[in-house]
């Protein structure tokens, strides 16, 4: 059990420090903007580049636990991580954040399918519940606490302290795993076969994807810059396909979703994934620059959201073998579009109180589905296909969440644009015609938000009546 504790800590302190750093990040761009003192549409670009870094690590973890050993890659890469944390937390330039923020998401990329499967297989047969419990609450209670800090920071007017907790996170995580991991209680070395051409042209791919992406919000749709690389991109991808489907050992084994349930858990853990991405956006706008919001409320609307997290794992914990993903797909997508539907007509006139319940019910609702989605992905095929499953599934939804940032903050700004009259006859009315332009848009991306949401509906719908499903916890037997 001693060894089951360790290796959730340092799986939820490795993996969760990136999603920590995220919310933090995005709730104090506006005070990273006054420290560099730039353009507002330039600071979406470390966020852009960060989720893509992890987006491109993730089907490596695989890989590198293979040929190095479980510790040693743990290591390896919560070091980098460990040293892209200093460099954020010391540097000036937005240049070299954008630098340390991609090698953070690079390493935690490549950790998050690391130390999953090692935990999954470690934890007991009667005690993979917990499991559950313990992706849930620490991995999403991570963007939580992510936002606790990050509105504390408001107050504070001081970001670099975020960064310092990465920093203090990873060297917890590099002391366990040196003193407390032994190899010979994990995964050993071996040959995990691959295709390098197909390696290269992912690369090159993700490269010119994240590149393509951080354009969008800065030089607009219309610009040469982005339309060239938005060509060259696709033309990868197409080349990134051909050598995937030739490949004897794909890197991403894209075949093995075509299953019914697999295929409709993807669905519902990535569009659960899209979801909160479009949610966070627009609910910190709205809170932050249309409410002004004060930083203490800011931080109990994340404390609720971390209290519908707990309350999530709990049920999922209790109740997943008994009712299936369908099931849970379903309770934690009503409870969304519950969200949705209050927020596509959102007014300043709203109550704390209704905003904190709103918290709770979105940390629920997304919680709930994309976990059940992915375990669904998992478990519900051929288990020896069960990890290239889970791998193809999560890399997936994190190139698809790391390309959904910049479109929204396109989306954001050009409709602010599109709206805002070009002069104004007074200061008064200009603050008037912004607000309520403003409001206007998170209103719109509100509207997206509800697409998702009722992917999200379907997709668990279909799944709850494609049954059940293998149980996490096998049924006890009478006698």
């Amino acid at each position: 059990m001693w060894e089951i504790f360790l290796l959730s800590v340092i799986t939820v302190f490795g993996i969760g420090s990136q999603y920590f750093t995220n919310i933090a990040y995005s709730l104090n761009q506006g005070l990273i903007q006054s420290s560099f003192d730039l353009d507002s549409k330039y600071l979406i670009v470390p966020a852009v580049l960060t989720n893509f870094a992890f987006a491109f690590g993730v089907p490596f973890g695989h890989l590198f636990t293979h040929r190095l050993s479980f510790k040693k890659n743990y290591i390896l890469f919560i070091t980098i991580f460990l040293i892209a944390s200093i460099l954020c937390a010391s540097t000036n330039n937005i240049y070299l954040l954008s630098i340390g923020k991609c090698i953070q998401g690079l390493s935690t990329g490549v950790l998050f399918f690391t130390t999953l499967p090692q935990a999954w297989h470690v934890f007991p047969k009667k005690y993979k519940n917990v499991f559950l419990f313990m992706v849930i609450v620490g991995l999403f209670g991570a963007n939580a606490l992510g936002g606790v800090s990050g509105s504390f920071s408001i107050e504070t007017q001081q970001w670099r302290w975020l960064f310092f907790i990465n920093i203090a996170s990873a060297i917890l995580c590099i002391i366990i795993a040196l003193f407390a991991l032994k190899d010979d209680h994990h995964v050993e070395r071996k040959h995990y076969p691959y295709d390098l051409p197909e390696v290269i042209v992912l690369t090159l791919f993700a490269g010119t994807l994240a590149a393509t992406s951080a354009m969008l919000p800065v030089l607009g749709a219309s610009s040469p810059w982005f339309i060239v690389f938005s060509i060259v991109s696709f033309l990868l991808f197409i080349l990134f396909i051909v050598f995937n489907v030739r490949a004897k050992h794909p890197i991403i084994h894209f075949q093995t979703l075509l299953e019914p349930k697999p295929m409709t858990g993807a669905f519902m853990a990535i569009s659960s994934h899209l979801t909160l991405v479009i949610a966070l956006a627009g609910i910190n706008i709205f809170l932050l620059r249309i409410l002004k919001m004060p930083p203490e409320d800011v931080l109990y609307f994340y404390l609720f959201f971390l209290f519908g997290v707990i309350l999530s794992g709990s049920i999922k914990m209790l109740t997943y073998s008994a009712v299936g993903a369908g099931v849970l797909g379903v309770l934690g997508s009503i409870a969304m579009l519950y969200v949705s539907l209050h927020w596509r007509i959102i007014g300043i006139d709203i109550s704390k109180n209704a905003l904190y319940i709103h918290a709770l019910l979105l940390g629920f609702g997304i919680s709930i589905t994309l976990v059940s989605g992915a375990m669904a992905t998992l478990l519900d095929g051929p288990l020896e296909k069960a990890s290239h499953r889970s791998n193809t599934m999560h890399t997936i939804r994190n190139y698809m969440g790391a390309i959904l940032i910049a479109c929204i903050a396109w989306f954001i700004s050009r409709d602010l644009q599109a709206h805002l009259p070009k002069t104004f006859h007074s200061k008064l009315e200009a603050m008037k015609i912004i607000h309520e332009t403003a409001l206007n848009t998170v209103h719109h991306v509100f509207n997206i938000m509800i697409v998702f949401n009722v992917i999200m509906l379907i997709a668990s719908i279909v799944q709850m009546f494609l049954g059940k499903g293998r149980r996490i916890v096998a049924k006890k037997t009478k006698g």
